[in-house]
Parts: structure tokens; C-alpha cells; sequence
């Protein structure tokens, strides 16, 4: 027996008895009928029903295994992406000290060749300055020295003159000769027989 055909019974027997009126009983069956339809409808569940669906819900261990597998797998995956990422930036970390050796080891060789120029090329530009000093300080050197004309050699000495036989006088004065006397005692014997050749010679 349905539950609307005992509810209909019930209320009629009510009426009959005298315990609720007509119009009650209109007022009470559209609530009657619409809590009927709301106990009858899809929403209405059973405790059987729930229990099936708190067993297939979001927290069955099934669904619990599946998403720490879930997290897992990311998990798992993230690290591999971070030790990837470690690993190039690593690689591109001494890839960038190698050049950065290589740029300076450039930097430091081109510097060096330019010093080599440089120190070459002073080098060179010293030494013809060095001719240049050396033929100056010979020129001054000359012009230090006394000036001998080619005319003073046939000058005759002046002051007093050496008597020679036949009235000649000998190139020498006496002072000359007694100075290079007194610088080289050896010259007096020198000039004696010089001074005799010379007589010897007049006669």
C-alpha cells in the first residue's frame, strides 16, 4: 500500500470522527501532496544511499591513493625540472668563467706586445741620439783644442834666439828650450848634438 492511499484513509477517518474539518483537510492535502513530491523526488535519498555515496565520494581510499600517486608523480617531476635546471646553469656558470679567462688572457698578451713596441721602438730612437751625442761631444772636444795654422810652423820663435855658427840663430829661444829641458832632461843632449851637427854643417 502506497503511503498516499494511508495518508487519504487517515485523513478521511479524521473527518469522520470529527477531529479535523473540510477545510483543513483542503489546507493540509496541497502540503500533504507537496511534501510528497518532495520525498518522492531525486533528491531523496536513503541511508543506504548515502552511505554509497560517502564510499564513491572525494575521501574513498581509493580516491585518496590516487591523488598522493598524483602528488607524487609531481612531485617527483619537479625535482627532476629543479635538478635540470642546477645542472644548466651550472654548465653556463663555467662556460662564462672559461671566456672570461680566455678575454683576460687576450687583454694581458695584447697589453704585453704593445709594451714590447713601444719599449722597441724607444730603443731605436735612443740609439741614433746616442750617435748624435758621441759626434757632438767629439766636435766640442775639437774646438777645445788649440788651433795650429800651417803658416806658424815657418814663424820664427820670438825672443831670444840660440847663436849658430855663421851667424845664424837656431828656431828655438832659450826659453822654450830651457822648458822643454826641465820637462825632459834627456832633450839637452839632444839638442847639444843637434846644435853641433848644425856648426858641424856652416863650416
Amino acid at each position: 500500500m502506497l503511503k498516499k492511499e494511508i495518508r487519504e484513509r487517515v485523513i478521511g477517518g479524521l473527518v469522520e470522527q470529527g477531529v479535523i474539518t473540510l477545510t483543513e483537510q483542503l489546507e493540509a492535502v496541497p502540503l500533504s501532496s507537496s511534501s510528497t513530491e518532495t520525498e518522492s523526488g531525486p533528491s531523496a535519498e536513503t541511508p543506504s544511499d548515502a552511505g554509497k555515496v560517502y564510499l564513491t565520494g572525494e575521501y574513498s581510499p581509493q580516491s585518496s591513493a590516487g591523488n598522493i600517486e598524483a602528488r607524487l608523480k609531481v612531485r617527483l617531476t619537479r625535482l627532476q625540472l629543479e635538478a635540470r635546471e642546477r645542472e644548466t646553469h651550472s654548465q653556463l656558470q663555467h662556460q662564462l668563467e672559461m671566456r672570461k679567462a680566455e678575454l683576460q688572457a687576450e687583454t694581458e698578451r695584447a697589453v704585453r706586445l704593445r709594451q714590447l713596441e713601444l719599449e722597441a721602438s724607444n730603443k731605436g730612437q735612443s740609439a741614433p741620439r746616442d750617435s748624435d751625442d758621441k759626434e757632438e761631444k767629439k766636435a766640442a772636444e775639437s774646438s777645445l783644442l788649440p788651433v795650429q795654422d800651417a803658416s806658424a810652423e815657418h814663424t820664427p820663435p820670438t825672443g831670444p834666439e840660440l847663436p849658430l855658427a855663421g851667424g845664424a840663430a837656431f828656431p828655438v829661444s832659450r826659453e822654450r828650450l830651457s822648458q822643454m829641458q826641465e820637462a825632459d832632461p834627456t832633450l839637452r843632449e839632444c839638442f847639444a848634438k843637434v846644435w853641433f851637427l848644425h856648426n858641424a854643417a856652416s863650416m
